[in-house]
């Protein structure tokens, strides 16, 4: 963990210490680690590890393993990413169009594994980004208020050999099944439609409370938009390409045919 990120989770578990009105002696006595051990890691002499903050969420109910997670997570992020994925975690809703792959959110790990490992990218340690980007996955499956998900793919998706015929079924199927969750939804863009607005690219609107956000994916780097101007473009051309995309059940429908044609 970087010194930043250390610095911010140190400086976390001494405010949450002190708010219960403890010292170290005897927060340690209470989480069964000794009042030196503390203390190493108040000073930034010990590094954090994993089993203390479980025994902090335990006994004192909070969740600061979570919070250990996501700053890792953020850490192997590139930095042009680490905007948008804030912005993701705090979302009540997202409204994804993809024309080319399946949303990342909803990939299969197969199906991540492949795009990760045959579209030219440059990743050092493809087991941990996959795993990064399966749990990105939790904000749609949390039990307090899940985040709504609404997609839009063209039906390209749905053809595209992305790890051969099993991965693709998998992933289909998976998406399927995706749409019987109350908080998701995936219209598909049938091919027959031609050209319509938002071919040059997916994006992404980000709904929080009382603020909203946009991630325009390129093929180098991604950018998270927050312009109010730009973001009623992507507003607009999201209203413009829905008015193409098929209700709900018939793109169901379209994905149980394209499942099946990969069997």
């Amino acid at each position: 963990m970087s010194g930043t990120a250390s610095a911010y989770l140190i400086k976390e578990l001494r405010r949450r210490r002190e708010l219960a009105g403890l010292t170290q002696e005897q927060w340690g006595a209470t989480l069964h680690w000794s009042a030196q051990h503390v203390g190493s890691i108040e000073r930034g002499d010990r590094p954090i590890r994993l089993d203390y903050l479980t025994a902090i969420d335990k006994v004192f109910n909070c969740d600061y393993s979570t919070l250990y997670t996501l700053l890792l997570r953020a850490e192997r992020a590139p930095v042009w990413l680490r905007p948008w994925l804030e912005h993701e975690r705090e979302a009540i809703m997202l409204r994804w169009f993809e024309p080319i792959l399946v949303p990342g959110l909803l990939q299969t790990e197969a199906y991540a594994r492949a795009v990760l490992t045959q579209a030219g990218v440059a990743i050092d340690d493809v087991d941990t980004t996959v795993a990064d980007r399966l749990s990105r996955q939790e904000i749609l499956h949390r039990e307090e208020r899940p985040c709504r998900f609404v997609g839009v793919i063209d039906e390209a998706v749905l053809t595209r050999a992305v790890g051969g015929p099993a991965v693709m079924r998998e992933q289909i199927l998976a998406l399927i099944a995706a749409c019987a969750r109350p908080n998701i939804s995936i219209q598909v863009v049938p091919a027959r439609v031609g050209a319509y607005p938002g071919l040059n690219g997916p994006f992404i609107l980000a709904s929080m409370e009382g603020r909203s956000a946009g991630f325009v994916d390129g093929p180098l780097e991604g950018q998270t938009i927050e312009l109010e101007a730009d973001l009623t473009r992507l507003e607009h051309t999201w209203e413009s390409l829905r008015e193409y995309a098929l209700p709900g059940d018939q793109s169901v429908a379209l994905m149980q045919e394209a499942a099946d044609k990969w069997a």
